[in-house]
């Protein structure tokens, strides 16, 4: 494990959320320095944004894909031209994951009632996450081999097993390695994040925060789309 770790260059952090998804990226030597990609921009609607919609279109074949912005504009332009039907457009399918009974070969619905198997609309929601952000380390000027990146793939507390181990396996089977994914727990990772801040500020020489002080604590709130979560730390 301590080798595997060695090699670790850059840690990749992938949010697949509810209403809108993004990642970002950071040298394991300047962890705290995070790199995003440029701003997404819609076609249609002029809006731009550090993150795109977490929405999923499908070619009748489910041979093609887009997500994000990109899926959003194709599917008005497949609207206007009235040739939509045979599409499917999948929208705040992580809502999915809150049930107790997902399985690997569950169906979820596009907006128009139609099925879809789950792990695909999952793996290829990832996949294009992972491609986006391989593709923007390589625009900076970065190339680093495969195995040097960790991802980690954030998923809310309130998740059962069966849900974190259903992202698990989309995330693999989006060509992540096993061993080089971890879960992360919304919460936990905001919390050290701010741990870790705090203790980079202090090493700099600015004012001590109450963070770093033992026994101090304090209430993290992980304000999501569809639930909020309260987790007193100490």
């Amino acid at each position: 494990m301590a080798d595997e770790n060695y090699r670790v260059k850059f840690v990749v952090g992938i949010d697949l959320g509810t209403t809108y998804s993004g990642y970002v990226f950071s040298l394991s030597k300047d962890e705290l320095h995070f790199y995003s990609p440029n701003f997404w921009s819609s076609g249609h609607g002029g809006m731009t944004s550090l993150k795109m919609p977490t929405s999923l279109l499908l070619n009748p074949d489910q041979t093609r894909h887009w997500f994000g912005f990109e899926a959003e504009d194709k599917y008005a332009e497949l609207v206007t031209e009235n040739e939509h039907r045979d599409y499917y457009l999948c929208q705040r399918f992580k809502m999915e994951l809150h049930s107790k009974h997902i399985k690997e070969d569950s169906k979820i619905f596009d907006i128009c009632g139609k099925p879809v198997p789950a792990m695909k609309v999952f793996s290829l929601s990832i996949e294009y996450l992972k491609e986006h952000c391989l593709k923007t380390i390589n625009d900076r000027g970065f190339t680093p081999k495969r195995e040097d990146i960790k991802f980690v793939l954030t998923v809310p507390a309130i998740w059962n097993d069966i849900s974190k181990q259903f992202m698990r396996t989309a995330a693999i089977k989006a060509g992540i390695e096993k061993s080089q994914l971890t879960l992360a727990l919304e919460p936990e990772a905001a919390s050290i994040y701010c741990q870790r801040e705090s203790l980079e500020k202090l090493r700099i020489g600015q004012q001590q925060s109450k963070l770093t002080k033992p026994k101090t604590r304090y209430l993290l709130a992980d304000i999501g789309e569809c639930s909020t979560c309260r987790h007193l730390k100490q």
